[in-house]
């Protein structure tokens, strides 16, 4: 069975959801004609795993970069930019993964990617078949002592909680909504980076700059594991091991080249517990 489908992350679905037939051309030239019509009447479809590999329109900014890295390369891959740039122009038929990270270690090049669910987050569940378009795909440009290895990076899924003074001319829950907003937005899986670290200091300005909060009293990260989440943890140390709650160093939480952070439910992820400031009177 072949189909083709195209719309970007839109294209990318979870299990037992392809369950629709549209035009079918067979037949079945049985003795009965009733046994043929039901035959025909009995075709069902479903796809027993994910179908993903699909991604959006490149940015302004990323196709500046593969502009530049494409020059460069010349179709063929030297240097770790060349292969960042092939696999960013890739054909589409053959798939597009969602971040890659690449690195070089004596002659062999290590490629780990992600791709985006149906939900448009970032999972480390990649299709063997991305993988094999991608290292046949570079097959043809790589340099003949290269060895091209594509494995799954990982994911890593945050929770956030908040302790906000905020003044009492405000509306509660539209500031509320425009702190999860506005960490929802700095950390989107579609702008994000795989290596980059999360830079709490910028989180805090971000909040601090939100009409109607006062003050940010108290900031904590937690690493969701397991259920829906990723299995993945980050390499920094817990405060608690029970909660894991990371700890924060120089107000920053790092990744390793092949992480990436990212909140998996924003809705319910990033937690916000808002102080009311009332004026005191001395006498």
């Amino acid at each position: 069975m072949k189909y083709r489908v195209g719309g970007g992350t839109t294209s990318n679905i979870g299990v037992n959801t392809i369950n629709q037939i549209g035009n079918v051309n067979f037949a079945v030239n049985g003795p009965s004609q009733n046994i043929n019509q039901n035959v025909l009447q009995s075709l069902r479809c479903n796809n027993v795993t994910a179908a993903i590999g699909g991604g959006d329109l490149p940015t302004t900014e990323e196709v500046r970069n593969m502009v530049t890295f494409n020059f460069a390369a010349q179709k063929r891959a030297v240097t770790v930019n060349d292969y960042n740039s092939l696999i960013r122009t890739m054909p589409s038929r053959f798939g597009a993964p969602a971040k890659a990270a690449i690195v070089e270690e004596d002659n062999k090049i290590k490629i780990e990617i992600l791709s985006y669910d149906s939900n448009r987050k970032l999972t480390s569940n990649v299709s063997n078949t991305l993988k094999d378009n991608i290292a046949n795909y570079l097959s043809n440009y790589r340099m003949i002592n290269d060895y091209i290895s594509i494995r799954s990076a990982n994911v890593i899924d945050l929770e956030f909680e908040f302790s906000v003074a905020m003044t009492s001319t405000e509306n509660q829950g539209q500031v509320v909504t425009n702190i999860v907003n506005s960490v929802e937005s700095y950390l989107s899986p579609m702008t994000n980076l795989l290596g980059k670290n999360v830079n709490i200091s910028d989180i805090r300005r971000i909040i601090q700059d939100i009409p109607g909060v006062s003050t940010l009293a108290d900031l904590k990260v937690f690493n969701k594991t397991g259920g829906q989440y990723s299995s993945s943890q980050t390499s920094q140390r817990y405060v608690d091991n029970n909660t894991k709650q990371i700890e924060l160093i120089d107000d920053t939480i790092f990744a390793q080249p092949n992480q990436i952070y990212q909140i998996r439910f924003p809705e319910k992820d990033i937690k916000v517990r808002i102080k009311q400031l009332k004026n005191v009177e001395f006498s």
